[in-house]
């Protein structure tokens, strides 16, 4: 509700972002509203907060990315699934899937860089590699997290360019 009390209309258009200050949640709580609607998503991200609204949806961006992380650790290198009985065993292997994520991950932001930023009139991925029929036709491609990319789309780069990407994340690590 606003101060004087009326509700607050919610209505949001794809790629718009609203804000409201001072609103009060169940007639006692003053808050802060924040909303955005990314294009390719089925639905807007409301944000109620003490924070400044733009601030607010930032944080909560980064929070995502992290989530994302948490989700591909769990999900994609199955880590949920390690069954150790000794801790000394279980922190060994949880490092070593630390290092197989960072690289995966480190590599999947590269391809995705590659694949999908926009270079003048045409992408890049038309010059330089196929991609998969799902992928190709998918409106999300750039919200995908980097591992996801790397571990399950289909995508055939042509050797020196994978070569290219590998040494350049390998440098990461020198």
């Amino acid at each position: 509700m606003n101060e004087d009390g009326r509700p607050v209309d919610l209505a949001l258009h794809p790629g718009k972002r609203k804000a409201y200050r001072g609103l009060y949640y169940r007639g006692r709580v003053e808050v802060n509203l924040a909303g955005e609607w990314k294009k390719g998503l089925g639905e807007p991200l409301w944000v109620i907060t003490n924070l400044e609204p733009d601030e607010a949806l930032s944080v909560y961006q980064d929070r995502m990315k992290i989530e994302e992380s948490f989700r591909d650790l769990k999900s994609l290198l199955c880590l949920d699934k390690l069954m150790n009985k000794r801790q000394v065993y279980m922190e060994k292997m949880v490092a070593m899937v630390m290092i197989a994520y960072s690289v995966g991950l480190l590599i999947g932001e590269a391809t995705r860089d590659h694949l999908y930023l926009k270079e003048g009139p045409k992408r890049r991925r038309r010059r330089r590699c196929r991609i998969s029929a799902p992928a190709q036709r998918s409106s999300k491609r750039s919200l995908y997290s980097r591992l996801f990319i790397l571990l399950k789309h289909k995508l055939q780069l042509p050797v020196e360019t994978l070569q290219e990407i590998v040494r350049s994340v390998l440098a990461f690590f020198a």
